[in-house]
C-alpha cells in the first residue's frame, strides 16, 4: 500500500530587516538583520492540531509525528542564538574602536 509522501511545509526562518530608517549611504551588510522563528512555531503547532493530525490519518493510515517540524524549530533557534562574528574591518568602518 504505497501512498505519496508527506509534504514537509517546514516553514524556513525568515530575517526582517531591524533598521527601520535606512540611509543611502550604508551598506546592505551593514544593515542588522533580525531572524523570526514564528513561521516554524506556527507549523509545529499546527501539525498537532486535531484537523491536521486526522487529515494524515485519513489521507495516509497514520498520525504525523511532527519531527520535520521540530527539526526545523531547533534550526531556526540555534541560528538565532548564535553569536555573530565580526571582522576586524567592520570595527573600523563603524567607527567603534
Amino acid at each position: 500500500m504505497d501512498h505519496p509522501p508527506k509534504q514537509e511545509a517546514a516553514a524556513a526562518p525568515t530575517t526582517t530587516n531591524d533598521n527601520s530608517s535606512s540611509s543611502g549611504s550604508a551598506a546592505p551588510k551593514a544593515q542588522a538583520l533580525r531572524l523570526s522563528c514564528t513561521k516554524c512555531f506556527d507549523a509545529l503547532w499546527f501539525c498537532y492540531s486535531p484537523f491536521h493530525q486526522m487529515q494524515q490519518y485519513y489521507r495516509y493510515g497514520e498520525f504525523d509525528n511532527c519531527f520535520g517540524k521540530w527539526n526545523a524549530l531547533f534550526d531556526c533557534l540555534s541560528l538565532k542564538t548564535k553569536k555573530v562574528i565580526r571582522s576586524p574591518g567592520d570595527f573600523r568602518s563603524s567607527g567603534e574602536i
